[in-house]
């Protein structure tokens, strides 16, 4: 759902300003889903030279889950001492089946992955959107109220 909600925040800024936002199949061709998004965010939103979550260990995190997903999708959720690894380094709770030598994940990942999406999309907005629609943007998202989190 992030990569295509962001697919489509990215899709409306080239329609709505295309001298500003250049239409994303002509920049980053090396890179797909949601690290190409979150690259040209950072780009043509940030009116500064540092990066508000590219190269960030928040950005790190999401990568590796996508490698996880790609890991499912890709490789029948085939155990990897990799992704295991680096896992365990990022602090993801993870475990695997020996017995069927795949991953398991416990819905305590699954509400952390929950929580990294929703930090992302609150950096994007803070960090970029706030600062390129300026006091304008403000006004509008004070009318809306931040989501309740149930434990």
């Amino acid at each position: 759902m992030l990569e295509s909600t962001l697919f489509e925040i990215i899709n409306k800024f080239s329609s709505f300003d295309k001298e500003k936002f250049p239409d994303i199949k002509s920049v980053y061709k090396r890179d797909k889903g949601i690290a190409k998004y979150l690259k040209y965010l950072d780009k043509y939103l940030n009116e500064v030279e540092e990066n508000f979550i590219v190269g960030k260990p928040i950005y790190n995190e999401l990568l590796h889950w996508a490698n996880l997903r790609n890991n499912i999708v890709h490789s029948s959720n085939r155990y990897n001492d990799e992704l295991y690894a680096k896992s365990l380094k990022l602090n993801i709770q993870i475990k695997y089946s020996r017995r069927y030598n795949k991953f398991c994940f416990e819905t305590k990942s699954v509400i952390q992955l929950g929580i990294l999406v929703g930090q992302i999309l609150n950096i994007c907005i803070v960090e970029g959107f706030y600062k390129y629609f300026g006091e304008d943007f403000l006004e509008i998202s004070e009318t809306f109220s931040p989501p309740i989190i149930i434990d």
